[in-house]
Parts: C-alpha cells; sequence; structure tokens
C-alpha cells in the first residue's frame, strides 16, 4: 500500500505596496496673516458695537431731544397744524427720525406742494414750507361755494374771507369730476384762464378788475361779465383785450349817450340808444360788427318779453 505523502501548502504572500503618508510642512506664514485679519475683523466690529452704544446714549441724552420746531413759508396751513402732523409722526428722538417719512406726511396736506426738512443739532427741527399758489376761484356747477384751483387744477380748498381779500373774477364753465379726462379738461381750461387775464392786464390799464365772472364752458367762445352793469360779453376765442376794450368803449358810448363816439357805429335799431341799461349781451368777435341784446323789464303781468337784437355796423 503506497504510503500517503503529507503536502502542506503554504499561502504566498502577496506584495502590499507601502503606503506612503507625506507631511507637508505647516505654512506658518498663512496662518499668521488669517490670524491678523480675523483679529482686525474683531476689532471693527467691536468698535462698530461701541459706536452703536455710544450713539444710542448719546441720542437718548435730554440735550439731543426734540424742542423746537421752527416752520416758515406757510400762510395757508398754520405753524400749529405743520408741528401737529411732525409730533404725531416722529419721536422725540432727533437722530433717529425718518425725515424722508415726515417729508411725504406734510405734503400729503393739499395746500403743502414741497418741504424742506432739516436736522438742526442738538434739539431743533427746521421746515420751510413751500405752498401751492390760489389761482383761480371757481365754482363749479350745482355748488354754490367757490373753491381755490391752483395753476395744476387742482382743488385747495374753499374761499376764506379772513384770508382772501383781492378777489379774481370768478370762473364757470369747469367740472368736479376727478377722472383723468376732466383732469385734462380743467387744466386746459386752467390755461386758457391764465392767457385771458394775462392779456387782460397786459396793458397800460388793467382790465379784470372790471370782470365778475369768466365763463370757460366753451374755449372756442369765452365770456365775460362786467361788475357794474352785469352786461354778458362775447369774447371768442382771441384777441381778448382788444375786444373787451371794443366791448367797454360801446358801453360807456351808449349809456353816456357820447354821440360823438356813437357816430362810428351805425346802429340798424336806433331804439337802443333809449333805454341802454336794459343791454345785457354785447358781442364783439365780428371784427367790424357789433351786436347787441337787450331785456325788456318785467312787466306787472310778471312776464318778460322776448329778447331784442341790435346790430351796429362800424364804419370802416
Amino acid at each position: 500500500m503506497a504510503e500517503k505523502i503529507k503536502q502542506v501548502v503554504t499561502p504566498r504572500k502577496r506584495a502590499t505596496k507601502a503606503k506612503q503618508i507625506n507631511v507637508s510642512s505647516v505654512d506658518w506664514e498663512k496662518v499668521k496673516s488669517y490670524s491678523k485679519l480675523a483679529l482686525r475683523m474683531s476689532a471693527v466690529v467691536a468698535c462698530l458695537l461701541v459706536v452703536m452704544f455710544v450713539y444710542n446714549e448719546l441720542v437718548s441724552l435730554p440735550a439731543f431731544q426734540l424742542q423746537n420746531i421752527e416752520v416758515s413759508g406757510n400762510s395757508r396751513v398754520s405753524s400749529a397744524e405743520v408741528e401737529k402732523t411732525v409730533r404725531n409722526n416722529m419721536s422725540n428722538k432727533l437722530f433717529s427720525t425718518n425725515l424722508k417719512k415726515l417729508q411725504e406726511q406734510l405734503q400729503s396736506s393739499i395746500w403743502i406742494k414741497h418741504a424742506q426738512i432739516t436736522r438742526i443739532l442738538p434739539d431743533t427741527l427746521r421746515i420751510k414750507i413751500e405752498e401751492r399758489k390760489a389761482l383761480a376761484l371757481v365754482r363749479f356747477e350745482s355748488e354754490q361755494t367757490p373753491v381755490w384751483l391752483d395753476a395744476d387744477a387742482v382743488v385747495l380748498g374753499e374761499y376764506d374771507n379772513t384770508l382772501d381779500k383781492e378777489l379774481p373774477p370768478l370762473v364757470v364753465g369747469l367740472t368736479r369730476e376727478t377722472v383723468a379726462a376732466s383732469r385734462g379738461e380743467n387744466l386746459e381750461k386752467i390755461q386758457m384762464y391764465q392767457q385771458v387775464i394775462s392779456a387782460f392786464d397786459a396793458g397800460p390799464k388793467k382790465f379784470s378788475p372790471l370782470i365778475e365772472e369768466i365763463d370757460l364752458s366753451n374755449l372756442k367762445d369765452i365770456r365775460v361779465q362786467l361788475s357794474e352793469s352785469s352786461v354778458e360779453v362775447d369774447l371768442g376765442d382771441r384777441d381778448f383785450r382788444a375786444r373787451l376794450s371794443r366791448a367797454v368803449d360801446v358801453l360807456t358810448a351808449l349809456h353816456s349817450r357820447n354821440i360823438a363816439k356813437l357816430k362810428e357805429y351805425k346802429f340798424l335799431d336806433p331804439k337802443i340808444l333809449e333805454q341802454p341799461e336794459q343791454i345785457k349781451f354785447i358781442s364783439v368777435v365780428h371784427p367790424t360788427q357789433i351786436a347787441i341784446r337787450t331785456v325788456k323789464p318785467v312787466q306787472s303781468n310778471g312776464k318778460v318779453t322776448s329778447d331784442k337784437v341790435a346790430f351796429a355796423q362800424k364804419e370802416r
């Protein structure tokens, strides 16, 4: 019997590569620079915190609390009203007051067009008011109380007899509606109003004091009512001063029966000279012809007769 041979198998050792760990040297220069930067940032943050602390302590001192409010440039808006608005919209800390927000609050008042606000240390707020300027005194349709409008056709407020001494002619023909189209129409009429008044007062003699009312309902046919005689004068859309002067000249001649002046005109109805106080309308739009309408007095039965129209042809 064959003898069994024991074979011992020894596992082969696998060759392993030795792992080499390369440990780089520490860059101490970078560490040093980063440390300096961190220290500087910490110092800046600390300084900011100190400044904020000092600031809060400073503004809390009684010396820097709001004590005085100086208001100038106002006439329609009282200083007391301005001061009340200011104190209602700011704290007592003068430094922490938001001036832009305060300005917006003041300019929400219809009469205040612009408000300039300045801090005056240690305890004063100076406010310079620019008010809207009342331009035209307007009576809207179906309203009795006239109101002021400025050059932008902004409704400012009602007539105040304590502030409004010299009154311009009353304007009619504007609308109270606030839609965009109406605002545009009102602005156009206010611009025309300025042209008319400027023309009336362009010469050595101002004619605007002679006018009681200006009707701007139709910008192509502007009419005015005279103060003394209540006569309505049709001026058309141009040559306002020349046409008004002509109308006044004719009416004066008719009332005074100035024959020399009236010889320049040929009236188709000579009866117009008999009662010139009945003249209620005169049109001077035509370059050579003047139209005059009269109204007879109220009769005993309470009826008024129809208007009577007369024409005068100016000699050429």
